[in-house]
């Protein structure tokens, strides 16, 4: 409560500081400011430039700026709490019981006593005389401090025992998920410092010639450092590339790059439809025998592409992501009558019924008024329960052309499903309109049979391989935003705190090396996802550009390190069309 106090007195000294600029009011820009200052309440005004010598104004800015790292840390000191209440509360209820996750283990053996952990990793080491670390550039800190002492013993030189690590840093693509890459170059330090073999293989038995050349032209070490300036970057967030080479030199494939074309001022998935529905049409993968995957970013990328390509009569097609059991236009409306039967005053519910095949199915003689549909169905869901009268109206629907379809008839079953556990998870204090919520927290994945084109993210198409792969670039022109930062972090000494905002950590100095850092591990892990999605490929890659004169995805950006362009993306996707260009074999799609 003191805290609060004190950041409400320092908002009341910043606001007071407006009198003192009341001399600059009518100048470009200045009313503004001095608006924010005397209201003041988190927002942080620009600085016009009539004021950019004002000591007041800079005053006020300093202020402004250490008050937002203060509440920071306020609201950092509140999430420990919270998270520490609820780590005492799961640890009493769930681990007390015996039970644990995945995750669970490192945090146990990490928070073991000495000396329980020695006598621990004693036994173990007495058991174990060979180590074998895959995909190590994934490695958490806290999975390495688990394992450190015992990896560190065994790769001894005269300990009589081995330790095998395969990693890839140019696929660290899980940072997001506490994934330190840094861990990976340390060992390969120790490696060569110690006497142990250090072996790179640059040798590609996956694709063709061309796709390694493709991989060269775009992500070769000289060309992304050449774009980016990593020189400040810590080690584990500095581009590292040797150029790769095929196995198989021999067989023949296709790399194409395609500029979609511009539906609007602004790009969107819907400018990728045409263009990957139109290779899909002239190779015809699912006739031919050819794996076929087309990697997105996001989930909802996958589903949109999905949609206009069954839309087009292209069924040989599923999105692996994840998806809303609900995602069905007719499951919407199923879900519209439990609102109305809970909430007969629910005006947007009654409209949508009214406006659906629902109504034709169910009411043909005219739907009722609002208060008698909703009496109706409620009597409906008390007596006969969910799921017999949602299949009742599936029965309904059936005998409506053009209205219920295999897509409907696979997510209905989920739904159904949802339905059955809910109204046998219901109890006193849960109402009938919480279906809504709790379906909407449902999801499903589907898995493609063989012969299907598979869309799904890049971060699942990791460790797969593809014939062809069709990746559809959209995303925004720079790698950092100013939305989703994340918190500040930083090791030796090891803290953690809520991000007061960019143009806030940019006035301080800790804050701001902290940024940067963050920044450069953002830019690196980027690049890394679109390593990865363009190293699936075996034989043809397929890559869809944003249109050429369309502004990018909307975001918030901020500025970044670069050398030359201060577009990175734009810079990126001319040198992608021009490298790739010169990569591309005479074979075209539709012959390969």
């Amino acid at each position: 409560n003191r805290r609060l106090g004190r950041l409400q007195a320092d908002r009341t000294g910043i606001r007071e500081l407006a009198a003192g600029l009341a001399g600059y009011a009518g100048k470009r820009g200045a009313d503004t400011f001095i608006g924010a200052v005397r209201e003041f309440g988190g927002t942080i005004p620009k600085l016009p430039k009539c004021m950019e010598d004002e000591p007041v104004a800079l005053d006020a800015l300093r202020k402004m700026n250490a008050w937002k790292i203060a509440l920071s840390l306020k609201q950092t000191q509140g999430v420990f709490l919270l998270m520490n209440a609820y780590e005492a509360a799961y640890a009493s209820k769930v681990r007390a019981r015996g039970l644990v996750t995945f995750d669970d283990m490192p945090r146990l053996l990490n928070s073991l006593p000495s000396g329980v952990k020695l006598p621990l990793e004693y036994r173990m080491d007495a058991q174990f005389d060979h180590w074998a670390l895959d995909e190590f550039q994934d490695t958490s800190r806290g999975q390495w401090k688990a394992l450190e002492n015992l990896i560190g013993e065994a790769s001894l030189p005269d300990s009589g025992k081995s330790v095998f690590i395969v990693g890839d840093r140019k696929q660290s693509i899980y940072e997001w998920r506490g994934g330190d890459v840094e861990i990976l170059g340390r060992q390969v330090e120790l490696a060569g410092r110690g006497g142990n073999r250090l072996e790179s293989l640059d040798e590609s038995y996956r694709y063709v010639s061309v796709i390694s050349e493709a991989v060269n032209r775009v992500f070769g070490e000289s060309v992304i450092r050449g774009a980016i300036d990593m020189d400040s970057a810590p080690e584990s967030a500095k581009w590292k590339c040797k150029d790769h080479k095929s196995h198989d030199r021999e067989t023949v494939g296709f790399v194409q790059v395609i500029q979609a074309e511009k539906e609007g001022s602004r790009a969107s998935i819907s400018d990728f439809f045409g263009p990957v529905a139109d290779a899909l049409d002239a190779v015809k993968p699912w006739e031919r025998g050819i794996s076929t995957a087309i990697l997105v970013r996001k989930n909802d990328a996958g589903e949109a592409i999905l949609s206009h390509l069954k839309s087009v009569g292209i069924s040989q097609v599923v999105f692996e992501g994840d998806s809303a059991v609900s995602d069905s236009p007719v499951l919407s409306v199923m879900i519209e009558l439990v609102r109305l039967a809970e909430h007969s005053g629910d005006e947007l519910a009654y409209a949508h019924i009214r406006h659906s095949p629902v109504a034709e199915a169910m009411y043909p003689g005219g739907l009722p008024s609002a208060d008698s549909l909703s009496a109706s169905l409620l009597e409906d869901f008390t007596k006969s329960g969910m799921v017999r009268k949602f299949r009742e109206v599936r029965e309904a629907l059936k005998r409506i052309p053009d209205t219920w379809n295999a897509f409907t008839e696979s997510r209905f079953e989920d739904f159904i499903k949802c339905a059955a556990e809910f109204e046998e998870m219901r109890d006193a204090t849960m109402r009938l309109s919480d279906f809504a919520e709790f379906v909407s927290r449902k999801t499903r994945r589907d898995f493609a049979e063989p012969g299907m084109v598979r869309i799904m993210t890049m971060h699942q198409s990791k460790g797969l391989g593809f014939d062809w792969v069709i990746i559809p670039f959209h995303e925004p022109e720079k790698m950092i935003g100013e939305r989703h930062v994340g918190p500040l972090a930083h090791s030796d000494p090891d803290w953690i705190m809520e991000n007061p905002g960019i143009s806030v950590d940019m006035t301080d100095k800790v804050l701001s090396a902290a940024e940067r850092n963050r920044q450069q591990i953002q830019i690196y892990n980027t690049l890394c996802l679109d390593y990865v999605a363009m190293t699936r490929a075996k034989r043809a890659l397929t890559i869809i550009l944003n249109p050429k004169n369309a502004k990018p995805p909307a975001t918030t950006e901020v500025s970044m390190p670069s050398r030359d362009l201060p577009s990175i993306r734009r810079a990126m996707a001319l040198r992608t069309r021009r490298a790739l260009a010169a990569t591309s074999c005479s074979v075209s799609p539709k012959g390969w």
